[in-house]
């Protein structure tokens, strides 16, 4: 099988357009324990902004993120090329976490692949999610912003 890599992500058959998606928003996560963390986050806008994702960055803060939001739920496939930060990526699907995967190996060509179709991808700093005791099961909610988020 032949798999056609875009910068962080493929996208099969579906992009986003600058009129569907905000240029920022606030993304929760609650645990089954029930503890809450925030996060705010970039939003790929275009195709550019998704190829792009978080490359030649050479750090985010621990609250900052970027999410890739798709039309549909499809396999989806990261790779780490420019990419100076180690990531944790955390696939979702339905609005509940369905894998995460942690990646170290900055500028690295490997392909990680979401295990199912999901609909969305959230990119934070590496162990971060272990460190929060992030998993599977776990609820995403998304409060898009009008103009820019500001702390909520």
């Amino acid at each position: 099988m032949r798999w056609v890599f875009v910068i962080f992500l493929l996208m099969v058959g579906a992009s986003l357009s600058a009129g569907q998606a905000l240029a920022d928003a606030y993304l929760t996560i609650e645990t089954q324990a029930g503890e809450r963390h925030s996060f705010h986050v970039e939003l790929a806008q275009n195709t550019e902004t998704q190829r792009r994702g978080l490359m030649f960055r050479d750090q985010i803060a621990d609250d900052r993120g970027m999410l890739f939001i798709f039309d549909k739920l499809d396999y989806v496939h990261f790779w780490m090329r420019n990419t100076l930060i180690p990531l944790d990526m955390i696939f979702i699907r339905d609005g509940l976490i369905d894998q995460i995967e942690t990646r170290r190996d900055t500028q690295s060509d490997r392909a990680t692949s979401s295990q199912r179709p999901v609909d969305s991808v959230l990119e934070i700093n590496a162990g971060l999610a272990a460190a929060m005791g992030l998993g599977r099961g776990d609820r995403v909610s998304l409060q898009h912003c009008e103009a820019p988020c500001l702390t909520p």
